[in-house]
Formats: C-alpha cells, structure tokens, sequence
C-alpha cells in the first residue's frame, strides 16, 4: 500500500490523489493517510452492521452506508471513512467533494488494537461537530459490546454499552437493534 505522504495537502490535492489511489486515503490534518486492511472479524462486522441497519430502517427516509462512503468534517477539514454511517432525510455533500458526505445522523468504526485510541479521541472530537449526528457507536470485534452514544441536550454526550441478549436504542430512529444480530456469525467458528 502507498506510504502516507509527510507533506500538508489540500482538499483539492488530496481528491485528486484518492482519485487515483486503488486504496482508500482520509485527509487528517492536511497530511494524507492510507488505510489499511482490517481483520476478517472487522469486515464481517463492518458487513452485519450494515445488513442489521438497513433492515431496521426500512420503509424510513434514512441510508444506510459502509466503509466505501467518505465522510468530509468541515470543521476540522478532514476526510474520513468510517466503518458505517445512516443520514436520514436528504443525503448532503460537501461543496468541494459531491462524493463526501457531510449530515450523518449515525456514525460507526469497528474498533480494533491499531484505529481504537483514534476512535475513541480525535475522530469522535471530529464527528461531534457535526450538527446532524445523533449516535456514535463504537463495536469491539473481540467481544460481544456495542458502545452507543447518543447526543442529549445542550452537546452532553450519555455512553450506554450493551452486550449480548440486549437490545441496542437508537432513539434517533425511534428503532432498537438485537446486539447479538449484529454479531451473528462473526465471533463463532466457522
């Protein structure tokens, strides 16, 4: 995979790279990042997560992306690809970036030993400046735990962790999710 680059780009600079990058590249602080293949428990998580959510909103005005849909943080100025992403209502992109999308109601990433620090600090600093988003949740592929946060008032962020036989409230939705769904299959042999 291509070495990051140590220079700072542009976000005009860094499309015309991932443009021509057979990988995925994120903008973080100007510097521009490869990613790297996860592990197969994170792909069939990633993969679940997407199937589980899709089902659970049907019949509602809401999307539901994986891991290819960029993600661009006007504030910070970075471009992101999390593991999964819902936007309810209209889909909005970034002026610069029409493949970008800029109102998710819901973000996720699979946490795993080399991504789980970033995660949990600077790409949830990043996500809570989007006024859209609602839920930010957090899924460990080495155990059954979904961590959800969900956005109260006045920008207080409540953390609740579900595990197995729970049920996970995304009350943005006004739906709840089986955690055990979720991971159906991925951390069982076979």
């Amino acid at each position: 995979m291509a070495a990051p680059s140590e220079q700072r780009t542009g976000y005009q600079a860094y499309l015309a790279l991932q443009e021509g990058s057979e990988h995925k590249l994120e903008l973080v602080d100007g510097v521009v990042l490869a990613m790297t293949g996860g592990s197969l428990a994170h792909a069939m998580l990633s993969t679940s997560l997407v199937i589980v959510l899709h089902d659970a909103l049907r019949g509602r005005s809401c999307r539901v992306f994986g891991s290819e849909a960029r993600l661009r943080v006007p504030l910070f100025g970075n471009a992101r690809y999390p593991d999964g992403s819902v936007v309810c209502g209209p889909v909005q992109t970034d002026e610069a970036d029409p493949d970008a999308i800029t109102n998710p109601s819901l973000l996720v990433e699979v946490l795993s030993p080399a991504t789980e620090a970033s995660d949990r600090g600077q790409k949830f600093a990043e996500y809570r400046s989007l006024e859209s988003l609602r839920h930010y949740l957090l899924l460990s592929q080495d155990q059954v735990r979904a961590e959800l946060y969900t956005r109260a008032d006045r920008g207080r962020w409540i953390l609740s962790v579900h595990g197995p036989g729970e049920r996970l409230p995304l009350s943005a939705f006004e739906v709840e999710v089986e955690v055990d769904a979720l991971y159906d299959g991925v951390l069982s042999p076979g």
